[in-house]
């Protein structure tokens, strides 16, 4: 089909007597093989313009389909081309987002949207001055796209054994120029914004709506700019797409040709570096971000091999989306779209009777009273559900708009001592939150919160005792505030959920500083944290775990300057005010190469508990070295638990010495007492003296963050081996980085501070 694809017209429908600004507009998303038909959205469109006069409606037809289809019949259909090279529907997607980005890039009303989540847009600026609301400056932006895919093409026929299909010759810049242009008159949109503060009136609201496999786009254009599109709908369409049964199309087995073609065509593309490889530019012609991007988002919204991270996106818009389904639809099952939704469901609508075309003359009596009642009553609804959503996403927006940083606001010094106030006073879990944790102590991401603050809250209040926290990273909270705000957006999908994550975290971090808190805090981290910092964490733009898509994770992240910004971070906790070393001990640092008992400093009683240490490892050998590893955990443990008596808090110092006197009494294997060690630590355990959260490793899955550690054997476990950490840690400020440092060629491995 060639040229056809690229060149093509798209559909603005309106009420010819409006006059003005559009209130809304919806981009309409059509279905697979649908290549004459287009009186269903001219249908829909109708009802969502009566219900208001000012709405607006696109419809863009993906390659292939309706006005972007060779010939309205005698031809091959797209399904064909997926048979065909499965492949074919991800490059189809992949040049249909980018016509997207485009097509946003021409509606967006703000220079710049400065916002967390999602993907960018063309030529973002600090003013309208030299950005994509000037005609000239997009253009230049979306020709030179243009071209390097247009090279990367050429590059890729030309090394075609056939030298086919024929390319079209490019567009020149007036054809860009009358576009833009022409579309913008025709939605009246008014004049710019710099994006400096959010303003409500900004722009019309816009909304997607999605029929059968555009069900599918419309997910992934809405999820892929979630700050700028309010709300989507979608029109018997859902499910994962290996679920689908386009029987009127293909044969089932046919289709799951296409579904199994397309995974290994995908795994080759990216083992062969066809991908990189492609000439002009990376991925295509495309950046790489803006691929991987893309790559990421077909994944989870079209094969959702993987549903959990879709569960979650759906659970994090659940408030700005519609499913119709039809229960008489053979091709996607209302079932089906049920088990790909989170636990506590969607917003449904399901339809008896109704069948999947909607475009073709209605099977028997029923599904057409059913078609003539609830189609008019099913885009009413969309329309109704989409003006809720823009008033929600308005409010969202103002409360979550970043500063001139591209940062979350910082709150006042009176905010942040209030919020600590809260913590301090409301931080403990409640019997409501205690029960919700699930059987095994796990914690999704807003019960793992909590309980840090539960932590938190007991070492800041008073209470006696002392909180450890041992982690193979940098906490959360020693973090600045641009590699948080990374973090958070590998960890989450919306902006709302990402700044409430930061304010959260400020908090703690806040809390911890506290000169009446840090001396009953104690963090250690593993000797190798600056390897960790300059090798690891670096390197990733954004993390293979994440679930989110992650393109604003793109911008490169300087070693030295994270190394620099822990060093800082740390300096503020162990500095006090009446000496330079007054917190010392705030931050240690676990190092045991040789073993526990040969580490610096180590407390008198560590040979007792190393004793331990062989025991449960069944070590006979006393010449034998105990060398643990740093668990991931926040450890709570009160005065009685560390068998002191009085009030006075410990020190860190006594608390280490503690440990090692103390955990015997709660870990030992011998068959004599292990009955009693086991209901020692249960005791404790159960009266709160003690209390340990595990954190995962799977660092960016907010349904499994961590887990509390109720069990007496895996509470010894975890004991046994943080004290041993705790006892051969050594102060943050006295570790030598330089000899452990690995000396890499070619790396600048020279230390920051």
């Amino acid at each position: 089909m060639g040229p056809v694809e690229n060149f093509h017209t798209f559909r603005l429908l309106s009420d010819p007597g409006h006059g003005g600004e559009a209130s809304r507009i919806f981009l309409l998303h059509n279905g697979l093989n649908e290549t004459r038909k287009v009186g269903l959205y001219y249908e829909i469109a109708s009802h969502l313009i009566e219900q208001d006069p000012n709405t607006v409606c696109l419809l863009r037809p993906f390659p292939g389909h309706l006005t972007r289809s060779a010939y309205p019949g005698l031809t091959e259909t797209p399904l064909d081309h997926y048979l065909w090279d499965g492949l074919h529907l991800f490059r189809q997607f992949l040049r249909y987002m980018i016509e997207t980005r485009w097509l946003l890039s021409t509606i967006a009303r703000y220079s710049k949207y400065r916002c967390v989540a999602g993907s960018g847009l063309l030529v973002e600026r600090e003013g309208v001055e030299g950005s994509r609301l000037e005609t000239r400056f997009l253009v230049e932006a979306m020709m030179g796209e243009w071209e390097n895919l247009y090279g990367a093409s050429l590059m890729t026929i030309d090394g075609h054994r056939g030298g086919f299909p024929e390319m079209c010759d490019p567009p020149d810049e007036a054809a860009f120029v009358e576009a833009i242009d022409s579309l913008r008159g025709a939605l009246d949109l008014g004049s710019g914004h710099d994006g400096s503060s959010f303003d409500d009136r900004a722009e019309p609201a816009l909304h997607v709506l999605g029929y059968s496999l555009g069900g599918f786009t419309a997910q992934s254009v809405f999820m892929s700019w979630p700050f700028l599109i309010s709300s989507c709908s979608t029109l018997l369409s859902g499910g994962a797409m290996r679920e689908l049964a386009p029987t009127a199309f293909a044969d089932p087995e046919e289709w799951q040709t296409v579904l199994h073609s397309l995974r290994y065509e995908l795994d080759d593309a990216m083992m062969d570096w066809r991908f990189q490889n492609s000439g002009a530019g990376w991925g295509g012609g495309m950046s790489p971000y803006l691929f991987l991007y893309l790559k990421r988002t077909f994944y989870e919204v079209f094969q959702q091999e993987y549903r959990g991270s879709f569960q979650t996106r759906l659970a994090a818009f659940r408030q700005r989306m519609l499913s119709v389904v039809g229960g008489n639809d053979p091709i996607v099952r209302p079932q089906s779209v049920l088990d790909a939704s989170p636990p506590d469901g969607i917003n449904m609508l399901a339809i008896g009777g109704l069948g999947h075309f909607l475009a073709d003359s209605p099977r028997g009596r029923v599904e057409r009273e059913q078609r003539e009642f609830w189609i008019p009553e099913i885009a009413r609804t969309i329309g109704l559900l989409a003006n809720e959503a823009a008033k929600k996403h308005k409010q969202d927006l103002a409360s979550t708009w970043l500063d001139e940083n591209d940062l979350v606001p910082k709150p006042s010094r009176a905010e942040t001592e209030k919020k600590k106030r809260e913590m301090k006073l409301r931080g403990r879990l409640t019997v409501a939150e205690r029960l919700d944790i699930e059987q095994g102590g796990s914690l999704l991401s807003t019960l793992f919160q909590r309980s840090l603050d539960d932590l938190l809250a007991r070492a800041a209040t008073g209470s006696q005792g002392i909180l450890f926290i041992l982690r193979n990273e940098p906490p959360t909270f020693l973090l600045g505030e641009k590699s948080l705000q990374k973090l958070a957006s590998a960890l989450y999908h919306d902006d709302l959920e990402i700044v409430e994550y930061i304010k959260n975290v400020r908090t703690r971090r806040a809390l911890i500083r506290s000169e009446d808190t840090r001396n009953r805090i104690c963090v250690v981290l593993p000797w190798n944290v600056e390897t960790i910092i300059r090798g690891i964490d670096a390197g990733l733009q954004h993390p293979s775990q994440s679930e989110s898509s992650g393109e604003q994770m793109a911008e490169e992240r300087d070693p030295n300057s994270l190394w620099s910004e822990l060093n800082r971070q740390c300096a503020q906790l162990t500095r006090g005010r009446q000496s330079k070393d007054q917190f010392a001990d705030s931050v240690r640092v676990f190092h045991a190469p040789a073993g526990v008992e040969k580490a610096k400093d180590p407390p008198k009683a560590v040979g007792k508990l190393c004793d331990v240490g062989r025991e449960w490892l069944d070590l006979r050998d006393q010449s034998m070295a105990v060398t643990p590893s740093l668990p991931d955990c926040w450890l709570w443990m009160s005065n009685e638990f560390l068998g002191r008596t009085g009030d006075s808090p410990p020190t860190i110092q006594e608390s280490r010495e503690a440990l090692s006197r103390e955990i015997p009494k709660y870990v030992n294997k011998t068959p004599e007492k292990r009955d009693d060690a086991e209901r020692a630590i249960a005791e404790r355990l159960q009266r709160d003296d003690l209390r340990m959260v595990a954190v995962s490793r799977a660092r960016f899955n907010p349904r499994f963050r961590g887990r509390i550690i109720a069990e007496p054997r895996q509470a010894q476990e975890l004991l046994l081996r943080a004290g041993l950490c705790i006892a051969a840690s050594v102060p943050f400020k006295e570790f030598d980085f330089d000899e452990v440092r690995p000396a890499v060629a070619g790396n600048d491995t020279s230390p920051a501070t």
